[in-house]
């Protein structure tokens, strides 16, 4: 695996440790491009036909990513000062990656200062699918304090099925919805839930060590 040349029709890579790569090849637009990498310090990709694909980066100084490292577009100045990330229709600002950071897209903003305190909210949409048909996006309300021990969650927003979360780790965490109930008290060892979508109710006292659960869904009768 230490040096690899890969050709596939018009596409081709070659890497060396997965440090130095160089590929190139044509995007889905016919567009072509050659990409440059000297990980993690130099990243660059030129195109001949399409200058909008174009972008150099020299980490962690200044620079710009385009479909690289799981994002559309990154773009970061004396990384980890700041960092702009969009995936989608989501932008983050980043200001001290990973400790603070800005969020908003498409009916949707949010701000966290982890692992201290944060809050995101997003509100229900219609969208239309790949076949044409217009379904409604879920909206949702998240915030928490003193990750990950603090947690409150609405979700489903504007579906027939929302569902409150709440969580004060290690004293409790419960959920309520149209289909589920369930309490845990000392989490994770004794929980009660009634699941009316699978039909049955169960007791976990302490999990997982005792647990009963009556039901057309699912019989279990545990001491272990």
């Amino acid at each position: 695996p230490l040096l690899t040349r890969v050709q596939y029709g018009h596409e081709w890579r070659w890497q060396l440790f997965q440090l130095i790569s160089f590929s190139g090849g044509q995007e889905s637009n016919e567009a072509d491009k050659t990409r440059h990498t000297l990980f993690p310090f130099y990243f660059s990709q030129r195109s001949a036909t399409d200058t909008n694909l174009n972008y150099t980066a020299f980490f962690p100084f200044y620079g710009t990513l385009k479909n690289r490292l799981w994002r559309d577009e990154i773009h970061f100045v004396m990384f980890p000062l700041y960092s702009e990330t969009g995936k989608k229709d989501v932008v983050t600002d980043n200001y001290l990656f990973p400790f603070v950071d800005v969020r908003h897209g498409d009916g949707m903003h949010g701000w966290h200062v982890w692992p201290l305190v944060g809050a995101e909210h997003k509100i229900a949409m219609l969208h239309t699918n790949g076949f044409g048909d217009v379904e409604t996006v879920p909206g949702y309300n998240h915030s928490y304090w003193l990750w990950p021990f603090h947690l409150s969650q609405d979700n489903g927003i504007s579906t027939d099925n929302p569902e409150q979360f709440r969580a004060s780790i290690p004293l409790y965490v419960y959920t309520r919805s149209p289909q589920l109930d369930s309490t845990t008290v000392l989490w994770p060892f004794f929980t009660w839930m009634d699941n009316r979508s699978k039909k049955y109710r169960e007791w976990q006292m302490p999990w997982p060590v005792m647990i009963f659960a009556r039901g057309e869904g699912k019989t279990t009768s545990r001491v272990f």
